[in-house]
């Protein structure tokens, strides 16, 4: 059986503002592991999306992360795919490493 894609969204810090994140990913797991984060702040503060934009978005290019321009935007435009540094700490710009 194959596993369906999800999307997950929740808030990140990059550039010293708080932004909307989502990523499309098969589990929690792996959407941490692309995220960084660590599973008592993702259970905490993370969850399954069911937005259409967002879904549409994140469903176009699964395991990429986006951010939105606006905290919950309605636009698809509002949404930019998301880099990853060396340090771990989200950033536009950089190689996303997997």
């Amino acid at each position: 059986m194959i596993r369906p894609y999800k999307v997950f969204g929740g808030l990140i810090h990059n550039d010293g503002q708080q932004v909307r994140c989502i990523v499309a990913t098969k589990t929690k797991k792996r959407a941490m592991e692309l995220l960084g984060l660590k599973p008592s702040y993702f259970n905490d503060y993370w969850y399954e999306s069911g937005n259409k934009i967002e879904l549409e978005v994140a469903l176009k290019s699964p395991e990429k992360v986006f951010i939105s321009k606006n905290h919950y935007s309605t636009v698809k435009s509002d949404y930019i795919e998301l880099t990853k540094t060396k340090t771990g700490v989200c950033e536009k710009n950089e190689t996303f490493e997997i």
